[in-house]
C-alpha cells in the first residue's frame, strides 16, 4: 500500500495509445549514407561542432592543477568523427567517433534493419534525434541481436585519459589506468539534456542522462535483478534491463531511481547500494523500447520475451520537474572509453499527441 501510494505521488496518467499520432518512421530500407560520409578530425575547443562544455574531451573539469599532464595524455591520440543526418527531412542523425582509426565503428544495412558495430571500446556510435523534442512525445525503437557482453581481449583497455577529475593517475601510462575490459553495455534508449548529442567520455554522459534504459554487463555482478514471480531480488546484471530515472542532488553523477515490479529503489552511491534491474534479457531475441514525455512526466516501456517474466511489457512513470535543458533521444554506445559490440536496429518511430 505504501509503495503504491508513493508511486501515485510520483506520476501522472500518461497518454493512452490511441492519443498518439505517428510523425516519423525509419525502417532502414534505404542506405542512410553513413558509410560514405567522410571522417573529420575533432580539433576540440569552442569552434568544434562537437563542443559540449566543461566535461567534454578537452574540458576544464579534467585539468585543474594537472592541466599540462592531462593535455599531454589528450594529445597522444586524435579523435575522428562523422555526423550524418538521414530519414524523413533529416529527422535522425548518426554520430560516430573513433580514437585513432577511421574505419570503425560502422553502421551497415542488413536484412530488416541496420547493424551498429563498435569493435573497440575507444569508439562510439549513436543514433539520435536531429532536433530537440517537444514537451509531449513518444519514441519507439525495436532492436535484436544485441551483443555487448563480455569483452575477450589480451590487450589492455582502460578509461584513459578521463577520470572523475584531476588525479594522480595522470602520472601513469595508459596501461595502468582503470580497466574498461570488465564492463560492457548498450543504451537501448535514453533522453539526454544537451544539444547535438554525440559519443563522448563516460564521465560526460553519466552527468547528462535524464531517463534511460540500458544494460551494464560486468564480470563481477554489481547489481540486483527483480524476480517478477515472487517480488524478490537476486544478484546479477548480465544482460539485465535497467529502467532508470536520474535524480538531482549531486554535482557529478546523479542518483538513480530504479523502477521494477518489485518496487522503486534509489541508488545514490552509498556503500552496499546496488542498481536494481527489471529483468534479464536474451540478447538474440527482438525487444521494443519506448519513452514517452507528457509535460514533466516521463514513462519508460520495454517489451519482449524476458527470462524472468516471460513475454510481457514493463512500464513505469515518474515526474522530473527539476530537469532543465532540451530533450534529445539517443540509442547505441555513447562512450569513447567504454563498451564494444554489435546490435541491429529494426525501426525507430516518433509520435506526437493526436490533438
Amino acid at each position: 500500500m505504501l509503495l503504491n501510494l508513493l508511486i501515485s505521488c510520483l506520476v501522472t496518467s500518461p497518454l493512452a495509445a490511441e492519443e498518439w499520432r505517428l510523425l516519423h518512421e525509419e525502417l532502414f530500407k534505404e542506405d542512410p549514407g553513413i558509410t560514405a560520409a567522410p571522417w573529420v578530425e575533432d580539433t576540440h575547443g569552442p569552434d568544434s561542432p562537437w563542443e559540449a562544455g566543461h566535461m567534454d574531451e578537452d574540458g576544464s573539469f579534467f585539468r585543474g592543477d594537472r592541466e599540462e599532464q592531462f593535455l599531454e595524455h589528450l594529445r597522444s591520440f586524435k579523435i575522428y568523427r562523422k555526423r550524418v543526418a538521414f530519414g524523413d527531412k533529416g529527422w535522425l542523425t548518426a554520430e560516430l567517433a573513433s580514437r585513432g582509426k577511421i574505419d570503425q565503428p560502422t553502421a551497415v544495412l542488413v536484412s530488416s534493419g541496420i547493424r551498429l558495430s563498435i569493435p573497440r571500446h575507444d569508439g562510439g556510435l549513436i543514433l539520435r534525434s536531429t532536433k530537440p523534442l517537444p514537451k509531449r512525445y513518444r519514441v519507439e525503437v525495436k532492436l535484436r541481436e544485441i551483443d555487448f557482453g563480455e569483452i575477450f581481449s589480451e590487450e589492455p583497455k582502460t578509461v584513459h585519459p578521463w577520470t572523475w577529475g584531476p588525479s594522480p593517475v595522470y602520472d601513469k601510462p595508459y596501461e595502468q589506468w582503470d580497466t574498461s575490459k570488465e564492463t560492457n553495455g548498450f543504451y537501448y534508449l535514453a533522453i539526454v539534456d544537451y544539444h547535438n548529442p554525440a559519443p563522448h567520455n563516460n564521465v560526460f554522459i553519466h552527468t547528462r542522462r535524464k531517463v534511460f534504459m540500458d544494460s551494464y554487463n560486468s564480470v563481477i555482478p554489481s547489481g540486483l535483478v527483480c524476480d517478477p514471480n515472487d517480488g524478490s531480488y537476486f544478484p546479477s546484471n548480465y544482460n539485465a534491463l535497467n529502467m532508470l530515472f536520474s535524480l538531482p542532488g549531486f554535482k557529478l553523477e546523479h542518483s538513480l531511481s530504479c523502477h521494477t515490479v518489485c518496487g522503486v529503489t534509489v541508488w545514490d552511491r552509498k556503500p552496499g547500494q546496488r542498481v536494481a534491474a527489471a529483468d534479464l534479457m536474451t540478447p538474440e531475441l527482438p525487444y521494443s523500447f519506448a519513452i514517452e514525455r507528457d509535460d514533466e512526466t516521463y514513462t519508460l516501456e520495454a517489451s519482449g520475451e524476458f527470462i524472468g517474466g516471460g513475454k510481457r511489457k514493463y512500464r513505469s512513470s515518474r515526474r522530473l520537474e527539476y530537469w532543465k535543458g532540451p530533450d534529445y533521444f539517443i540509442l547505441g554506445d555513447p562512450h569513447i572509453n567504454y563498451y564494444e559490440g554489435t546490435a541491429i536496429i529494426e525501426s525507430i518511430r516518433f509520435f506526437v499527441p493526436s490533438s
